[in-house]
């Protein structure tokens, strides 16, 4: 589920050793079952290990909304540093992800 998917990706981030600082995208739509929370019982550990990654200056972490979830569950995710990022398509994301790469190899 979500928790063990997340928890995966922090884990490969964690064996790759790189001087660059990994970006992590965790991409969020409607929920296919009311439950959920109740069913994925690491969601919450597993987004507290990216918001500690992030703090800690390992990790970029950036959830992404692509319509239809409602903005109560999409904070649930979202570092209570950054606010989550609203996209309505893809190509709004994909762009924004290239303006930001831009400007990161520019510094």
């Amino acid at each position: 589920m979500m928790g063990k998917g997340i928890n995966l990706a922090l884990q490969e981030i964690e064996n790759y050793q790189d001087y660059q600082k990994p970006w992590l995208f965790y991409i969020i739509g409607p929920a296919t079952n009311n439950n959920w929370q109740l069913m994925d019982k690491d969601w919450q550990k597993s987004t507290q290990r990216a918001w500690k990654a992030v703090e800690e200056n390992k990790l970029n972490f950036f959830v992404v909304n692509v319509q239809g979830i409602d903005r109560i569950n999409l904070i649930k995710f979202a570092s209570p540093k950054t606010s989550p990022k609203l996209f309505d398509e893809f190509q709004q994301l994909f762009h924004s992800i290239a303006e930001n790469l831009k400007k990161s190899f520019q510094e």
